[in-house]
């Protein structure tokens, strides 16, 4: 019979780092985001207070993790998620075949705890999450409602050697813009996980700032505490082959960045960024083209754009995938 325990102090917590990591890849449900890669880093660098991580065990092995935090508000607390904000999929995690009794397990566990808690907000529940048939304890209310938009284009064999998801516009309009590109100085496309991920990122998060300072805006990166939580997670992910950074320059000048992770099948392509005065190049569209290239020859047959419903993405023929919020209040 499965058996939960609670880990509260940061120490405690890292010490799960091991069984969380094979949790994280064996779980058929799994994103990056809800590995201790991206989730650790996430509680140190954001410094939340009360984090609450439930485990599930069946004799000495972890079958199981809910990785939660407590939000203190007047006049009550509320349970999270860790990544909750910056991560686009957000689940519990458990070994296979022990799906429902982690899903059971940790509906138990919220059961025992009802006076410690006035509501959960789950948020960012794929379709494939565990959480979402998360039963309310007698007396709450469970409410699940679409919040937000994750495009996935799925990729199948084609003669091209690409993929036959993609519609057939797409290829010519990679050779006109790899043709206009070309007029500026010549096009490379570096994959900089294997030779300097922060160095990388660093270009990412000016191509970013950029942009966003044309609008007249901060953007998701503007804050240092999130730019250190990814070069954290970046080296992480990048030490178990996980991280994927492509970086497209134009004349020797970076032009676009390409930032995601893979697990299994699946490729995560979690941000961009683009030189605004090369954007006429449509660089980014290049490096794209170029990531999804090798996704291919790596074996992926899906790419998950991620939240957003920009345009782009379902030019490359993605189709939308919806996450739910949970609540039980």
């Amino acid at each position: 019979m499965p058996v939960v325990s609670v880990a509260t102090s940061p120490d405690a917590i890292e010490a799960l780092a091991r069984p969380w990591s094979r949790l994280a890849r064996e779980s058929a449900s799994a994103t990056p985001f809800q590995s201790d890669a991206w989730l650790l880093p996430w509680m140190h660098h954001m410094r939340i207070e009360e984090p609450c991580v439930v485990v599930v065990r069946e004799g000495t092995d972890v079958v199981g993790l809910a990785p939660l935090f407590a939000r203190r508000h007047s006049p009550g607390r509320t349970f999270a998620l860790l990544g909750a904000g910056v991560s686009d999929r957000l689940d519990l995690l458990a070994a296979p075949g022990f799906e429902d009794a982690a899903t059971e397990a940790l509906g138990e566990w919220l059961d025992g705890e009802q006076a410690s808690w006035d509501a959960c907000v789950f948020e960012e529940l794929g379709p494939r999450a565990l959480l979402r048939d998360v039963r309310p304890p007698p007396g709450r209310s469970r409410t699940l409602v679409a919040q937000s938009v994750c495009p996935v284009l799925v990729l199948s064999p084609s003669s091209r050697g690409w993929g036959g998801g993609v519609p057939a516009s797409q290829w010519p309009k990679l050779r006109k813009n790899r043709r206009r590109a070309e007029t500026l100085g010549a096009f490379t496309l570096e994959r900089a996980d294997r030779t300097g991920p922060i160095a990388a990122l660093e270009v990412l998060f000016a191509l970013h700032a950029k942009r966003w300072e044309q609008r007249g805006e901060a953007g998701v990166l503007a804050d240092p505490a999130v730019r250190a939580l990814h070069r954290d997670a970046a080296l992480r992910f990048g030490a178990r082959g996980e991280l994927r950074i492509y970086v497209a320059s134009i004349g020797g000048r970076p032009a676009a960045v390409v930032y995601g992770m893979r697990r299994g099948p699946r490729l995560y392509l979690y941000l961009n960024g683009i030189e605004p005065e090369l954007e006429r190049a449509s660089p980014g569209t290049l490096a794209l083209g170029g990531a999804i290239e090798d996704a291919m020859a790596e074996g992926v047959t899906e790419v998950d754009f991620l939240r957003g419903n920009e345009a782009y993405k379902y030019a490359w023929g993605a189709v939308d995938e919806i996450n739910v919020c949970l609540t039980l209040a």
